[in-house]
């Protein structure tokens, strides 16, 4: 489509000011002591809010049983509502071979079509309590983590890094995020639906193969290909009209590629991926994708231009709208 932009310099924006909280570097250490924890099976008492139950169950709907919704080894952490509060409040205080039956109202807007707006009675039994034993924090459990990691000190340090990199990687979309939705408030486009079903596409291969990662489907889920296209397709009318901006700002600057900034580039990816950069190169050359990473780091070069000749004012995050902390 022929269009201009305007008024994409100068633009007020805000940007979260951040700062490191030391909390975040036990937190995450929290989280790799768990991950490399130990099950144990739990003698001598119910289940409690941390254990990892194991349960077998049956659906029943109207009392009877829905056909294909058997299940057997299904391993949940109590008190972590991954299911259902109504299903995990059942589990707590439940002993090993004990059967129940628990029965959950789903919501209407549930996105399992199967089960929105009906009750669900769940026939579990017990068949397994597992409790997860946390190894010592100290230098020892630092040095299996890794041959860089000498100390537990160390390893801190490394975490704050990491933490650091992430939390600024964070703040940097989302401001690029709000710059380009105040550009784009004023513009009407009209985007060629070819390249919405493209990014359609690309949303959806995206999240069936995070499912297959998980050892899901979107069978097992219940949810129909076309109602995940339709909730896709808001994001992907959003992503086009930002490519087609971007592009557009880019002609209007005279903004071109230059090899810094494709080798700029590549080290950024390789320094993410923890490879070498002739590595990455090559494994995007061979893949035939060096075409559609250039046209992404043009769209990096022109948001830096955009944030650099924006009106940036640092904000805490307590002073962020509503609407400005989900970008």
């Amino acid at each position: 489509p022929q269009f201009e932009v305007k008024d994409y310099s100068g633009v007020e924006v805000h940007k979260e000011k951040w700062s490191f909280d030391e909390k975040q570097v036990e937190e995450e250490l929290t989280r790799i002591r768990e991950s490399s924890g130990k099950l144990n099976p739990v003698e001598g008492r119910p289940a409690r809010e941390g254990d990892h139950i194991v349960l077998e169950y049956e659906e029943l709907l109207d009392g009877n049983p829905v056909d294909g919704a058997k299940t057997s080894n299904q391993m949940m952490l109590v008190g972590r509502n991954d299911f259902h509060p109504n299903f995990d409040q059942a589990l707590v205080g439940l002993n090993k071979e004990e059967e129940k039956q628990i029965e959950v109202a789903f919501e209407e807007n549930h996105p399992n079509e199967k089960w929105a707006g009906k009750k669900v009675t769940f026939k579990i039994k017990v068949s397994d309590l597992k409790e997860l034993e946390l190894p010592e924090l100290n230098d020892e459990f630092a040095k299996k983590l890794g041959p860089d990691f000498e100390t537990l000190d160390i390893l801190k340090e490394e975490i704050r890094k990491s933490l650091t990199a992430r939390e600024e990687k964070r703040v940097d979309s989302q401001l690029k995020e709000r710059l380009l939705d105040k550009i784009a408030e004023g513009l009407d486009i009209e985007l060629p639906q070819v390249m919405v079903d493209l990014e359609t596409d690309a949303y959806l291969e995206r999240f069936k193969m995070n499912l297959r990662g998980t050892g899901g489907s979107l069978e097992n889920l219940g949810i129909p290909e076309q109602k995940l296209r339709e909730n896709f397709e808001p994001m992907s009318r959003k992503r086009v009209k930002e490519i087609l901006m971007l592009s557009q700002i880019a002609r209007q600057e005279k903004m071109d590629l230059t090899d810094e900034d494709v080798d700029q580039g590549f080290r950024e990816i390789a320094q993410g991926m923890g490879q070498e950069t002739e590595t990455v190169k090559k494994f995007y050359e061979a893949k035939g994708l060096m075409d559609s990473l250039k046209d992404q780091f043009l769209e990096e070069k022109v948001l830096r231009y955009l944030v650099e000749h924006g009106n940036i004012s640092e904000v805490e995050r307590e002073a962020l709208t509503s609407k400005e902390e989900d970008r």
